[in-house]
């Protein structure tokens, strides 16, 4: 009779065991190292036996250290340490690759003190908060200097301005930046100069200095610019004064100052080019003759040949005699030419 697979109703004195139960519940445990597969002995000790869901392998578990754990490898489960098996221990250290991903933010107790060490948030806030303090202070130290920088240029640009007021008052007046007034030096106590310094960077060419007369209204139609005059000091008696007028001349290749070279001298109502003493105006040249009138060469021949002899001496052909004298009409002409010009110029009376 098979093992029932429902409970049987048990009533006290009336239900009888017959020994077919007991056959039936020994088939379905089974006897020690039962070969039956249908056993419940089979089906636990068995190591072939996959049912109920797991295989033993006899003395899998067996052996190892302490800190191993079990892991299958060749068929079979065995100890071994965790870096063995692919895990992550506790303790101990161990070397991770791949990339990790972690649902909570992972924490170290300690702060780092090598370059590749993970850093706590406190650290890097104690860090940031040190570095933004340190530059506060930087900030704030900097801000003070160019503060008192700012108050020294300032106080230096006031002690100036009111030494350059004392010093021009009653010669210029002014508006703001503006002269109002002509500029004026006292005449006493030394020659002044209007100049610019010199450069200071290397190796640099000077800068120029304009003087510059006023210009004509904006959009006025035909008016003519101020003049730009250059006027010596006023003489008395006897003396004389001018203006002088002063070139640079190249030298010699090299650094060395080359020496100014006086290039224009007004004097009085003399003047000097190029250094010469100054001279008054050169009275007009001696009027000339009646420009000569002359009969064109033939053929223009301007070499001239040795005279001949014929009652006096003559010119050997008539077309040389016709060319000296169309020459001496040219330079009458241009004679004539330079010396009106050059009284246009006031060079001469």
């Amino acid at each position: 009779m098979p093992w029932p697979h429902e409970k049987t109703n048990w009533v006290d004195g009336v239900t009888e065991l017959d020994a077919w139960w007991f056959n039936a519940m020994e088939d379905y445990i089974g006897e020690v190292g039962s070969t039956d597969p249908a056993s419940l002995t089979f089906k636990l000790t068995n190591p072939a036996q996959e049912d109920p869901g797991h295989k033993h392998t006899a003395a899998a578990f067996n052996g190892g250290n302490v800190g191993d754990v079990f892991s299958r490898s060749e068929d079979a489960w065995a100890p071994m340490t965790p870096d063995a098996a692919g895990l992550v221990a506790k303790a101990g250290d161990q070397t991770i690759s791949g990339k990790k991903t972690f649902s909570t933010i992972p924490e170290v107790a300690t702060d780092p003190d090598s370059v590749n060490q993970l850093t706590r948030k406190s650290y890097v806030d104690a860090g940031i908060a040190a570095e933004a303090s340190a530059r506060d202070a930087a900030i704030v130290s900097e801000a003070s200097a160019r503060t008192a920088a700012i108050v020294a240029e300032a106080d230096a640009r006031a002690a100036a301005d009111a030494a350059h007021d004392a010093a021009i008052n009653g010669k210029v007046a002014r508006t703001g930046d503006t002269m109002t007034g002509d500029l004026g030096f006292e005449g006493e106590s030394a020659n002044r100069a209007i100049q610019q310094g010199r450069r200071t960077t290397a190796d640099s060419i000077g800068r120029n200095l304009t003087l510059s007369a006023g210009g004509a209204t904006i959009g006025a139609a035909d008016k003519a610019g101020g003049i730009l005059k250059l006027q010596p000091g006023v003489s008395t008696g006897t003396g004389e004064s001018g203006v002088e007028v002063y070139g640079c001349p190249a030298g010699a290749p090299g650094v060395n100052d080359n020496p100014l070279a006086l290039m224009l001298k007004v004097m009085g109502n003399k003047m000097g080019f190029f250094g010469e003493t100054p001279v008054v105006k050169p009275a007009a040249l001696t009027g000339q003759l009646t420009t000569l009138t002359f009969v064109d060469p033939g053929v223009p021949d301007y070499d001239i040949v040795a005279p001949t002899q014929n009652t006096g001496w003559g010119f050997a052909t008539a077309d040389e005699f016709k060319t000296v004298m169309s020459v001496i009409a040219n330079l009458q002409t241009r004679l004539g030419q330079l010396e009106s010009r050059q009284q246009d110029l006031g060079l001469l009376s």
